[in-house]
């Protein structure tokens, strides 16, 4: 809440910079007709550190007792300058410069992750939305080296360099993004008095079934990236199961709320959520029958554009705006 969220304001107003900034970028993209499915790949990325990532921990960090968390002063201080060292490390070719760019993010995300961490040795693994949050903690710096192998060029275990950039993509929005939309939308349902008795049973059923696979999904996927074609397909179907709970989740909360603008955001982003997991199962597949049912150009034009905008982004700030008017925002419930 404010009158201890001081560094969740700070937070909020490098999003504010961070989101301004990623408009000019996609404005260039657009002004230069840049069509090549990289250039959007690097687009989408890029909403990860300038947006998504200071708008979700402001939601986390300066939530709990000044100083209860070590590390929280050197994030909000570090992220958004980290941030912008990412958009020039991606300008430049793959190379040192571009990874040396990059590597201040890694050392804040790594912070992130201690600071989630330390919510889990600190509060246990309950209540389940605020481990859900955590997880969405601890993945962002596996998005972050990923982050730097694709800008120093590294292709680790064979994968070329868009799988590469895919993962961090992955990381900082299936694993970061999606777990705490996922953790904010049970503080939702176990705080907003607008949410009746029955659509509250309904929903967190649903959503103890969502949460648990938002938090193992992501690393099951990758493992089946780099296992067989046949853990790949059945990861991503147990992820897109997972998704789509939430999106119904989401749905039951909207159809809950009075207030238009949050009803409006969570319903786009339950449809968003929807159209982007079955991208997903058709894509996984045409990966495990060896056809390209889906290309990746397709991919990021579709899901990655509906993932990153559709849901991060409207889910995001619909549950943060419901959030904000209870004035239950605390980190710990």
């Amino acid at each position: 809440m404010d009158d201890i969220g001081s560094p969740g304001r700070s937070l909020r107003r490098g999003a504010l910079l961070g989101g301004g900034l990623w408009v000019a970028c996609a404005g260039y993209c657009a002004i230069t007709a840049c069509e090549d499915r990289l250039e959007l790949i690097e687009l989408l990325l890029l909403f990860g550190p300038l947006l998504a990532v200071p708008g979700g921990l402001s939601m986390v960090v300066g939530q709990q007792a000044p100083g209860e968390l070590r590390g929280e002063g050197p994030v909000v201080r570090l992220l958004l300058p980290a941030a912008l060292c990412v958009v020039v490390s991606r300008w430049l070719a793959p190379g040192l410069p571009a990874a040396a760019l990059a590597a201040p993010w890694l050392l804040v995300t790594g912070l992130v992750a201690l600071l989630g961490l330390q919510r889990i040795i600190r509060r246990g693994f309950f209540p389940l939305e605020e481990l859900t949050v955590d997880a969405g903690l601890l993945y962002l710096p596996v998005g972050g080296g990923w982050l730097l192998l694709s800008s120093a060029g590294l292709e680790p275990m064979g994968f070329d360099s868009t799988i590469v950039l895919l993962t961090a993509v992955h990381f900082h929005f299936a694993g970061f993004s999606a777990a705490l939309v996922a953790g904010l939308a049970g503080r939702v349902l176990k705080g907003d008095a607008s949410v009746t008795d029955n659509v509250r049973s309904l929903a967190l059923g649903a959503y103890r079934l969502a949460a648990a696979i938002v938090i193992l999904g992501p690393p099951l996927v990758a493992v089946g990236i780099m296992a067989s074609p046949i853990v790949e397909v059945i990861s991503g179907i147990a992820l897109s199961i997972g998704m789509l709970t939430l999106a119904f989740v989401l749905v039951l909360i909207a159809l809950a709320v009075e207030r238009l603008l949050p009803k409006l955001l969570l319903c786009i982003a339950a449809l968003s959520l929807t159209a982007t997991m079955a991208l997903s199962m058709t894509y996984a597949a045409g990966e495990y029958r060896g056809e390209e049912l889906v290309s990746i150009a397709t991919m990021a034009a579709t899901h990655g554009v509906a993932n990153v905008l559709g849901f991060t982004f409207c889910g995001g700030l619909g549950l943060i705006v419901l959030l904000r008017e209870t004035g239950d925002s605390r980190a710990d419930g």
